[in-house]
């Protein structure tokens, strides 16, 4: 017996190939190989495609300037193109979609760094979560409950407060965040924003300037003083930002609560500083850019969240740095603007 939490758009997405503005496949990851696939590989007549993925173990596809070497002028996979959907590796058939196990339980989603996704998330009213029990066995239809560890309870009790919490619309985003923050005893917030968002503007100019998009906005923003008039000028003009937000929001929780190795210390304090910073850095770089801009676009937005995702949300490594960063030089809950 095994549980599926599935966040409720996932059956909604496809991959727009090469309509795509920014592909993943021109990205700078490591796109590692299954065992299946490199059998498939190896056993193919084309020899480009033999010589482009690694020998040694884990396999991996080798891409020269970042770019996969099956990846074609007109933004369509070779590989996809000649030879079908299942010829392509788990990673590149799953892509955004993403899954992890906690003991019998999926957690299911598609991952923020796709633009496909945050188009998707426009015209998305709420993210729910949809839940379904698979049965393995007859034994599993007599048993007929799905059983968890204690710990694994209390935090999917948590999740499900604080996923309360986020889709309560009476309330504005900045309000929910301290609503969480209070459910976990945290009292300490960051109240310079000014500092936060200089900040941000230093961390996202050093260490996220990943693609074009992204670049052009660092350029238009480089010598930006921010002051909060404007700030309060921009939520006010962009309103329709606020799903996209809360979406943003649901979505961390939801995938990275598991994650959490304790719950009522430190530790769920800095989970939860974590999941409100990535979304603060989001909101400080486009309120930034308003203040140069004067305006902020739909495009403008999904540049930024994918961008800033592509590093936070599939690099855990650099993740935690910019949390140590944060806590270093700013510390506490990060404030949200809307």
């Amino acid at each position: 017996m095994f549980r599926v939490d599935k966040v409720n758009y996932f059956e909604k997405f496809h991959c727009i190939m090469g309509e795509c503005p920014d592909n993943c496949c021109e990205m700078a990851w490591n796109v590692l190989v299954d065992d299946v696939s490199y059998a498939k590989y190896q056993a193919c007549k084309e020899e480009s495609v033999r010589n482009f993925i690694s020998r040694e173990e884990p396999h991996k596809i080798l891409k020269e300037n970042h770019k996969c070497p099956f990846f074609q002028a007109d933004g369509l996979c070779m590989l996809h193109k000649e030879y079908g959907e299942g010829f392509l590796c788990e990673t590149c058939r799953n892509y955004p979609r993403m899954t992890s196990c906690y003991e019998d339980l999926y957690i299911v989603s598609l991952a923020l760094s796709c633009p496909a996704v945050l188009e998707l998330l426009w015209i998305q009213e709420k993210t729910e979560i949809k839940t379904e029990i698979f049965y393995e066995s007859q034994e599993d239809l007599r048993k007929g409950q799905f059983e968890i560890s204690e710990s694994m309870a209390g935090k999917l009790q948590l999740r499900e407060g604080l996923l309360e919490i986020v889709r309560d619309r009476r309330f504005s985003l900045a309000e929910r965040v301290r609503k969480m923050a209070e459910v976990l005893g945290i009292a300490d917030f960051s109240e310079d924003l000014p500092k936060a968002v200089e900040w941000t503007r230093n961390y996202v100019m050093k260490n996220c300037l990943i693609n074009n998009g992204i670049r052009r906005q660092s350029e238009l923003i480089a010598e930006a003083v921010f002051d909060e008039e404007s700030a309060l000028q921009f939520v006010s003009d962009n309103s329709r930002f606020l799903r996209l937000f809360e979406h943003i929001l649901v979505y961390s929780i939801f995938e990275q609560i598991l994650r959490m190795e304790k719950m009522g210390d430190r530790t769920a304090h800095r989970w939860l500083e974590k999941i409100v910073l990535r979304l603060a850095v989001i909101q400080y770089w486009l309120a930034l850019l308003y203040g140069v801009q004067g305006k902020v676009s739909r495009n403008d937005c999904n540049i930024a969240v994918y961008s800033l995702m592509r590093i936070l949300d599939h690099n855990e490594e650099e993740w935690e740095k910019c949390y140590g960063r944060w806590e270093q030089e700013i510390g506490g809950m990060p404030l949200v603007l809307w």
